[in-house]
């Protein structure tokens, strides 16, 4: 276990959001951030993470051979409504980068109820590096990377 990885991990134990080692995963990103998400996403799947995405971010995702869920940001689309999913707490991670523009005040939405429902939400892609570092870390693998 890397000693960054490890700290990572405790700095989150610490806080009362302990990092989960498997389950569902949000990845949803902004424009700039979906070429940096791809090698992110890639670990996670490989840790046994099942991955959910808005649409941009799964056609990102797709592009790189990495299977993800669909899930919608509106309400009532047929491929599930994020906030739902958080509310019924199917997932176990969010890695969610601010837009900063038109949806934003949807996303801020989600990461309220990420928060009230103590889910780990990780909004920059150096905290999601971070994430995976601590996360194979704890599962006591080591990274190809």
């Amino acid at each position: 276990m890397t000693p960054s990885a490890l700290a990572f991990a405790k700095a989150s134990i610490a806080t009362g959001l302990s990092l989960p080692v498997s389950g569902n995963a949000l990845v949803s990103v902004n424009d700039p951030d979906k070429p940096r998400i791809l090698p992110i996403a890639r670990e996670l799947r490989e840790l046994g993470f099942k991955l959910f995405s808005t649409v941009g971010t799964h056609q990102a995702l797709a592009s790189g051979g990495i299977d993800s869920v669909v899930v919608s940001k509106q309400a009532g689309a047929p491929e599930g409504f994020l906030l739902d999913l958080i509310n019924q707490r199917v997932l176990d991670l969010l890695i969610n980068t601010p837009v900063h523009y038109g949806s934003a005040w949807e996303e801020g939405r989600w990461r309220a109820a990420a928060v009230a429902r103590n889910l780990p939400l990780i909004t920059t892609i150096a905290g999601a590096q971070a994430a995976v570092q601590a996360i194979r870390a704890m599962k006591g693998q080591r990274s190809e990377r």
